[in-house]
């Protein structure tokens, strides 16, 4: 991750087709970390809180790539128009809803492996592929 952010701010681009997949990848991977980490019960509404959270992490996240990468250059102007800025600020409902139902679906998958883990595990008078 840090390679190839490393490598987006050489570029002289004033596209945020590299910086949003950026700003998520380093949400989803932060947010993975922190709420899969922790010990406990870990529940479908947990997780899909998570994935909010998460999600609604990713704007700034890329609101301050902007800031570092235009900071960085110095130039006369900013890399990125404020028209692109707003329209990053604008997304965040958008990734809010995108992370809690990563989270949702993370929760549902899990569950559903843990439950067959469960159920075959134990239970030897089952067998499989009948």
């Amino acid at each position: 991750m840090g390679v190839v952010f490393l490598m987006w701010l050489t570029f002289e681009d004033v596209d945020t087709r590299y910086l949003i997949p950026l700003a998520v990848g380093l949400c989803a991977w932060l947010g993975i970390r922190f709420f899969l980490s922790r010990t406990g019960v870990i529940s479908i509404a947990r997780l899909g809180l998570g994935g909010a959270l998460t999600g609604l992490a990713v704007t700034p996240t890329a609101v301050i790539f902007i800031s570092f990468k235009s900071g960085l250059h110095a130039h006369g102007f900013p890399d990125f128009p404020l028209v692109q800025v707003r329209d990053v600020l604008y997304s965040r409902p958008w990734w809010a809803l995108v992370g809690l139902l990563a989270g949702l679906g993370l929760g549902v998958w899990m569950k559903r492996k843990d439950g067959r883990e469960e159920l075959g595990s134990g239970d030897s008078s089952v067998e499989p592929g009948v």
